[in-house]
């Protein structure tokens, strides 16, 4: 059995805004960590992925250590609900800026050989 975590960001503005009824980001850390600690398989899932490459890093720095299996990414890829706020929105749209194409590749190219990360397939159809 692996237990799976969701962490789709590391910083905790960005989670208050996008999910604010959820665990916080160090709190889904610290629950990967216990889990590994009391001898779980463990895995992580970076989709949605909640900013570009920074965030990507800054997630794949927390959690590694943590992780036997495998962490993966994804990009963002539904449209938001009409009734997001402004700030929503705002967040939402630098997202999108932060996942375009071309960044999506630099971060594939950053990762590529890492032995734990996988790519979703909102990233794969993007680097081949």
């Amino acid at each position: 059995m692996t237990l799976r975590f969701t962490i789709g960001t590391t910083d905790e503005e960005i989670a208050k805004i996008l999910e604010p009824n959820a665990p916080t980001p160090e709190e889904r850390t610290a629950c990967l960590k216990h889990a590994y600690e009391s001898g779980f398989a463990t895995s992580v899932s970076a989709e949605p992925m909640l900013g570009g490459i920074q965030t990507a890093l800054s997630i794949y720095s927390a959690v590694e250590p943590y992780v036997t299996d495998d962490i993966w990414f994804g990009k963002v890829n539904r449209s938001p609900k009409k009734d997001r706020t402004d700030t929503e929105l705002e967040v939402l749209s630098w997202i999108k800026q932060e996942q375009s194409d071309e960044k999506i590749r630099v971060l594939h190219g950053m990762l590529k050989d890492l032995d734990k990360v996988q790519w979703k397939d909102s990233i794969r159809a993007v680097v081949g």
